[in-house]
């Protein structure tokens, strides 16, 4: 794993972490009158989701983006009132005239902080990030709150048939200005061609559309193929990565993905290293990345003052228009990657430690620079540590 380049280090740390999802569950039994299904057996094969958590009459989308907000301020050790901007990912939101954001921003007590709401299904996450740390690394910022939320279960009397995929959650991630600089690389594009593939329209015809097979087809082929990208981006390979997080969108589609890339055993079944939710939660678009981070740093028992597992791969997709990817590092002793990508748009996000923390396991370390280096031979040259 060679070093990255000087021009895509920037001072931004992701410290802190958590997620948040409504009590109420809803299982496929509900569905099932919806569907041309005889069991809900068969409903499970099909998405792979046993359940989903649904908003109550009484909660709202903002209720779930501050519980995530405040767990992933207590992980990072930070109060509110040191947040400068949050910014959040949704789809639908709770008013379309008032940001989900400010609302956060409110319940939390964060007076200070600007806010901003951004709109791009499942990839908005990521293009929130995109912009966290440019804002950071302008310096206009030091303490940026990230969140997704989602509550797609809206739609269930709509379209029962494809609302049965998705369920409702939040997660969110703290960044923060770092002493060190560290890599983080883009790469962005889109394809307006797949604008049809999934929409429900705000006036007019409001009928919900989704081509099931046309978005199969292009989230697993676009999926393959910007993991790649987003390795050749980082200069890692797959081989590199401990735990592979793929988007939680449908069973099928990331065991398609997993059998492409090879993360799978002989039988056809997922690798250890391929972390998958969507069982519980269904798809929670937006708020999948996050969710899924979250869950695969709690599982691992990643704080700031215990070993991580290694580099994590984490891959989201978008049934239409935009994708991203990303690969990074959090903050935390012997530094642990994660990563993010999402076919269709192309978009791509690098992040990793650098702060004198192994990057590679297995074999002979490679550090981001001669500094960190130094610090791994000042601590004894500890062995790495390998697994699937």
């Amino acid at each position: 794993m060679a070093k990255v380049p000087d021009a895509f280090l920037k001072p931004v740390d992701i410290i802190g972490w958590g997620m948040s999802v409504p009590k109420s569950v809803r299982d496929n039994k509900y569905f099932l009158p919806f569907t041309p299904y005889k069991t809900v057996a068969e409903v499970f094969r099909r998405c792979g989701v046993r359940e989903r958590r649904v908003l109550g009459s009484e909660e709202w989308t903002a209720d779930l983006a501050t519980e995530a907000a405040e767990r992933a301020l207590d992980k990072a050790g930070i109060s509110a009132q040191r947040v400068d901007h949050i910014i959040c990912a949704n789809t639908l939101p709770d008013d379309l005239a008032y940001p989900i954001s400010s609302i956060v921003q409110k319940n939390l007590g964060a007076k200070q902080a600007a806010v901003m709401d951004v709109r791009a299904a499942c990839t908005g996450v990521i293009k929130a990030l995109v912009v966290a740390t440019c804002l950071i690394d302008s310096g206009s910022y030091s303490n940026i709150l990230v969140i997704g939320a989602e509550t797609p279960s809206r739609l269930y009397e709509e379209a029962p048939r494809v609302a049965m995929l998705f369920g409702d959650g939040a997660g969110g991630v703290m960044l923060t200005r770092s002493e060190r600089r560290k890599p983080w690389v883009f790469k962005m594009g889109d394809d307006g061609n797949l604008w049809d593939m999934m929409r429900r329209p705000f006036s007019g015809d409001q009928t919900v559309v989704f081509q099931g097979p046309r978005i199969f087809k292009e989230a697993v082929e676009t999926m393959v193929r910007t993991t790649s990208e987003v390795m050749e981006k980082a200069r890692v390979s797959l081989k590199d990565i401990k735990l592979f997080v793929p988007h939680q969108a449908n069973s099928r589609i990331i065991k398609s993905v997993a059998q492409r890339l090879n993360l799978t055993d002989k039988l056809g079944r997922l690798k250890r290293r391929v972390f998958m939710n969507i069982e519980k939660y269904g798809n929670t678009s937006t708020a999948s990345i996050p969710i899924a981070l979250t869950e695969a740093a709690d599982a691992a028992g990643l704080t700031l003052t215990t070993n991580p597992p290694g580099p994590i791969l984490e891959t989201n997709e978008y049934v239409h228009t935009t994708s991203e990817g990303a690969y990074l590092h959090v903050s935390a002793p012997e530094g642990t990657v994660f990563a993010a990508l999402v076919p269709f748009h192309r978009e791509v996000w690098i992040a990793a430690d650098g702060s004198g923390r192994l990057i590679q396991t297995g074999g002979e370390p490679v550090f981001l620079t001669e500094q960190d280096r130094a610090i791994w031979e000042t601590a004894g040259r500890p062995a790495i540590a390998t697994s699937d």
